[in-house]
């Protein structure tokens, strides 16, 4: 009687898909929901880059939208789309107009929140000639006064 109740069971099969699946599932929900994040990730640090290198270049360009630290900083806060509120903050250095980003990106995982921190700067005019100063690029016939120096966007 033993022996027949395992031989039935044995070669069942019913309910095995269903198992699998449940096996797997968490696993496939964990890479798309990850990945999900690692582009709002992306997408905030790039538009992070976006808005100070704007802002950098409406300091020096248009000075009657960007005419103070204030202001400049407000404009670049209007050109950030990622998610999130960022502190810009506008200033005058040696490279030019410079405006930093700082932004703490909450990410939601469920058990815990995980908090990435992003920082973007970029500075315009950027030369690192004196006079005369000689084109780096000049086959692409770019003027010095034009070229932005990126500060570069760090994660974590």
């Amino acid at each position: 009687m033993k022996n027949i109740v395992w031989q039935r069971l044995h070669g069942n099969q019913n309910g095995s898909a269903i198992v699998e699946f449940a096996l797997v599932l968490p696993v496939f929900l964990l890479i798309i929901v990850g990945g999900f994040y690692v582009a709002i990730l992306a997408y905030s640090a790039s538009s992070m880059q976006y808005a100070v290198q704007a802002a950098a270049r409406c300091a020096s360009i248009n000075t009657t939208t960007c005419s103070n630290t204030t202001t400049t900083a407000n404009y670049a806060a209007t050109h950030f789309n990622g998610t999130g509120t960022p502190v810009f903050i506008a200033s005058t250095a040696a490279c030019g107009n410079m405006v930093s980003g700082t932004l703490n990106l909450g990410l939601n995982a469920g058990i815990r929140k995980i908090t990435v921190p992003l920082s973007s700067a970029a500075c315009f005019p950027w030369s690192d000639c004196h006079t005369p100063c000689i084109n780096p690029f000049p086959e692409a016939d770019i003027k010095p006064a034009t070229l932005f120096k990126p500060m570069g966007t760090t994660i974590w």
